[in-house]
């Protein structure tokens, strides 16, 4: 089958033996067959050499970029050779949720084969038995969609929505429109720090969305006087069609019903107070309220004579 083009083509080998599949050296070891590869075959590949858990050798081989042709030079040279240590090929770090999905028996034998070779201690994690949090799946963050790694089990940042940045950039974005009243700027930005949710919001939603909006920032709605404001924007999403003629009216409703209970019970704490302050009498020891006034308005009468 012919390559297509811009189509990345692999091509699979397993070998039993040691020897080379270019030119069929006979390596002997697997150490010897990987440097073999990167000395000899090395123009215009790279090898990557990686062992398993039962020392399965795996080499990729990958084409290197071509390189502009270079004009042939001779000169004398002289070639040294200095002996240094074989570098040893590197394990394979299998990830954390492909290795919990094995069977507890198998998992704890290739963690005893892994420890008896003395690999690395990364490389023996994920056989390691879990810690009771860790899924034998893959999961992902349900606000940002990405996999959850390893790490992110011990904090479950879901609970830790870090939107701050979010809403200090609208903030700013707002403050640049110059034909918005600062009324206007200020129940939008209200309302964006509502309505930003890391889920869906439908829109049959929005008139429960307008009620519980209305219910929960009473109390700022009221302080900047935004009714009418509030009442303009209720405008704007019946324009749109997600809300109803009768929805703004039970909004309103329930905002005159919010202001007026808020007004009864500043009144009621205003008349509290004053007749707290009108009819409180002075408290003596060892006389009973009944004839408290009495004394007072002969002391008053003392007074008066001095």
């Amino acid at each position: 089958m012919e390559p297509k083009e811009n189509y990345p083509c692999v091509s699979l080998e397993m070998r039993s033996d040691d020897r080379c599949p270019f030119c069929y050296f006979p390596a002997g070891t697997d150490h010897a067959l990987f440097m073999h590869l990167q000395t000899t075959h090395f123009e215009g590949f790279t090898f990557e050499g990686l062992k398993d858990e039962n020392q399965n050798l795996h080499i990729g081989v990958r084409p290197l970029p071509p390189l502009p042709p270079k004009l042939p030079t001779t000169q004398d040279f002289t070639y040294l050779h200095t002996p240094k240590p074989l570098p040893p090929i590197p394990m394979v770090i299998r990830p954390l949720h492909r290795t919990l999905t094995l069977d507890p028996a198998v998992r704890k034998k290739k963690a005893q084969l892994l420890e008896s070779q003395q690999v690395p201690i990364e490389v023996i994690t994920p056989y390691l038995p879990p810690n009771g949090v860790t899924p034998c799946r893959q999961y992902y963050h349900s606000k940002t969609n990405l996999p959850m790694l390893e790490g992110d089990w011990e904090v479950d940042s879901d609970d830790e929505s870090d939107d701050v940045w979010y809403h200090r950039m609208g903030d700013e974005l707002m403050e640049d429109f110059d034909d918005v009243s600062a009324k206007e700027k200020i129940l939008i930005k209200l309302w964006n720090k509502f309505i930003k949710s890391h889920t869906t919001t439908s829109d049959r939603s929005i008139p429960s969305k307008c009620k519980t909006f209305i219910a929960s920032h009473l109390q700022p709605l009221v302080t900047d006087d935004l009714r009418q404001n509030l009442l303009l924007h209720l405008y704007n999403l019946w324009d749109s069609g997600l809300i109803s003629s009768n929805c703004i009216l039970s909004c309103m409703e329930l905002y005159d019903d919010g202001v007026e209970g808020k007004n009864e019970e500043e009144d009621r704490d205003n008349e509290g107070k004053s007749s707290c302050s009108q009819t409180k009498t002075p408290k003596r020891k060892n006389i009973p309220l009944s004839i408290a006034p009495s004394l007072h308005s002969s002391g008053s009468k003392r007074i008066k004579r001095g």
